[in-house]
């Protein structure tokens, strides 16, 4: 890596990829055990994303879990990207314990996207400015292939809503462990994955614009300030 930085508390490695996206390179503790922890959960955890959502996105149907940490040491790693970021960017968190996230904390997305499965093009919020959705995406696994994510980058095709360019936008190629983290009014994607089950965890917060205070939901705001809407 290039321009190497070190998070305060617990010294992960990061750098910027772009303008507020921070890629922390290794920094899930167990990939391996965090697939082990999804998979054992009950079938009845795993839900078949098929709702008008992910029609927007297209593709297959993937599958999704909302569920407790893997453990106390991944729920603080996160809870530490997450703060960097705010920390770098001057911004406040909202939902996020003084305490940070605990193993309990039922915050871990888990999302199964099997042979075909990919995300259009698309945005995780309405408003484009800083305030509202934080994501982090934690890689899981890299024995598969396809399953790139994407940042537009050109102004003009954010505004269109392009169709994805590989060849223009901005590629991160997952390796299990890795941490991206971004904020939700970015335009993303996913390549579809061409072989093997791609295994991620999606992990979201929010952030605050001045005259907002830490710990208060973005729900409290939205009439005060109407393009907080998410």
């Amino acid at each position: 890596m290039t321009n190497v930085m070190k998070s305060d508390k617990l010294g992960l490695e990061y750098e910027v990829l772009a303008e507020k996206i921070l890629l922390f390179p290794n920094a899930c503790p167990d990939p391996v055990a965090s697939i082990a922890w999804m998979e054992a959960k009950d079938d009845s955890a795993w839900y078949e994303n098929a709702s008008e959502w992910n029609d927007l996105l297209g593709g297959p149907a993937r599958h999704d879990n909302f569920i407790d940490f893997p453990s106390q040491e991944e729920a603080d790693v996160v809870t530490e990207v997450f703060r960097t970021f705010a920390k770098l960017y001057d911004e406040v968190l909202t939902d996020i314990p003084e305490s940070g996230y605990k193993q309990s904390d039922e915050q871990y997305n888990g999302v199964r996207y099997r042979l075909g499965g990919d995300a259009k093009n698309h945005v995780d919020q309405p408003n484009d400015d800083d305030i509202g959705m934080l994501n982090i995406c934690i890689y899981l696994n890299d024995d598969y292939v396809g399953g790139e994510l994407g940042f537009v980058q050109e102004q003009e095709r954010k505004v269109n809503n392009t169709t994805p360019d590989p060849t223009k936008d901005l590629m991160y190629y997952p390796k299990a462990g890795d941490m991206v983290v971004f904020p939700g009014h970015f335009w993303h994607y996913a390549m579809p994955t061409v072989s093997g089950t791609k295994y991620l965890t999606l992990v979201k917060t929010f952030v605050a614009r001045e005259g907002m205070e830490p710990g208060v939901p973005m729900d409290s705001y939205t009439d005060e300030y109407p393009n907080s809407e998410r």
